[in-house]
């Protein structure tokens, strides 16, 4: 299987489930909290940041998940499949 170096990590293409290993340790908790429904605000405050940096750990989150959207980025860390929507 190739690797790909991301940040000092390396990534395997086509690993099919779940990406956290690709996150810190912070923006595991970060992404873990927002899992379980807290809003930014709630997760600064029990971690103990702003939530600017809430917002800074997220926007890190998505690039290296590839994801849009927070919700998209945990379906990618949890190695949840996507559905699309049904029309």
């Amino acid at each position: 299987m190739k690797a790909k170096a991301i940040k000092g990590r390396k990534r395997f293409v086509g690993q099919a489930k779940g990406a956290r290993w690709l996150l810190t340790p912070r923006e595991q908790q970060v992404l873990d909290l927002l899992a379980e429904g807290l809003l930014y605000k709630e997760i600064a405050d029990r971690l103990g940041v702003s939530r600017h940096t809430v917002n800074n750990h997220l926007y890190s989150i998505r690039q290296k998940l590839g994801a849009h959207t927070a919700i998209e980025a945990i379906n990618r860390a949890y190695g949840r499949a996507e559905s699309a929507p049904e029309t």
